[in-house]
């Protein structure tokens, strides 16, 4: 008997053992949550990009657009492991008597908030043109132009026979048009560029500048003062903030560029690199932001609901 009991309390132990090493395995599968983590960014990425599509298609059809974000995504991952034994003590013992029961649990899953966008800012946002700081960083990145310019630009509009050549591809000839014109600009090296602000106000001289008063107020304001160029001792205020424009590969640029109806003259001043940047004339540097791309040549640009029911 007291050998039996020897032979139980050993093999008990090894059950304990082996419940510790299953409860410890768990843990360890529970913590590593890195490759979740990576799901569920994958997932969140797949979400929105379904998002934009659904609402393509929403904007073929002409049915109201919605627009949704997972705001949260939790991960949760619990681990149990069990290990249970049985054992028969008195005069009628049987070999089969002792038994081990293992058990292991392991349970996860996100937990995720939608929300829908439907604020004042959120629509403030897809219905204003897209900005031009964007479209010059896209063909900063090289960006084909045919791509660029054909999703992002309404129309151009010239001034003379030309006209307006819209880009809302409702017929095969609209769609040529705007293709053709776009095509010639694009071969004339039609591009976009940072330009510097242009000059504040007029001259200002060393010793206007010794009132540490208007030097904080201009520092207040993000006003910047550069010595002339030409003149000592004279300085100019400017903004630093500079502003993108279209301009044309100087490298690549004609001088003129056909447009189909109209021939169009390119000056140098819309040639990148060549703007003029040191006027005194008091013009303030949101000028700069006008969409000409020529002297009689300026562009629409479309917002992001434009560019989704462009697609649609």
């Amino acid at each position: 008997m007291q050998r039996f009991l020897v032979r139980q309390l050993s093999f008990t132990r090894r059950c304990v053992a082996l419940a510790a090493a299953i409860w410890l395995s768990g843990c360890a599968l529970a913590d590593q949550f890195g490759t979740r983590a990576v799901t569920y960014n994958i997932e969140s990425e797949t979400a929105r990009d379904q998002n934009i599509i659904l609402n393509v298609i929403r904007a073929a059809y002409r049915k109201p657009m919605q627009f949704t974000d997972v705001g949260t995504a939790s991960g949760t991952a619990t681990a149990t492991g069990t290990v249970g034994s049985s054992l028969l003590i008195g005069p009628h013992q049987s070999a089969s008597a002792s038994s081990l029961s293992p058990g292991f649990t392991f349970a996860g899953g996100p937990t995720f908030t939608m929300s829908t966008l439907d604020t004042k800012e959120f629509y403030a946002g897809i219905l204003s043109p897209i900005d031009k700081s964007l479209i010059n960083y896209y063909a900063s990145i090289r960006i084909p132009g045919q791509v660029l310019y054909t999703m992002l630009v309404s129309e151009i509009d010239v001034d003379g026979p030309a006209g307006n050549v819209l880009n809302h591809a409702t017929t095969q000839d609209e769609w040529n048009s705007f293709q053709q014109v776009l095509n010639a600009l694009l071969d004339a090296g039609l591009t976009t560029e940072l330009r510097d602000p242009e000059y504040y106000g007029p001259e200002l001289s060393a010793r206007s500048l010794s009132d540490p008063a208007k030097l904080a107020a201009l520092a207040k304001e993000k006003i910047d003062l550069v010595p002339d160029k030409s003149a000592k001792s004279v300085w100019h205020a400017v903004k630093d903030d500079p502003k993108p424009s279209f301009c044309f590969d100087p490298k690549t640029a004609p001088k003129t560029v056909d447009l189909g109806k109209q021939i169009i003259r390119i000056p140098d001043s819309a040639l990148c690199g060549q703007h003029e940047s040191t006027k005194k004339s008091g013009v303030r540097p949101e000028t700069l932001t006008s969409k000409t791309l020529l002297p009689g040549v300026t562009v629409k640009i479309r917002s992001i609901e434009g560019v989704i029911y462009f697609l649609g």
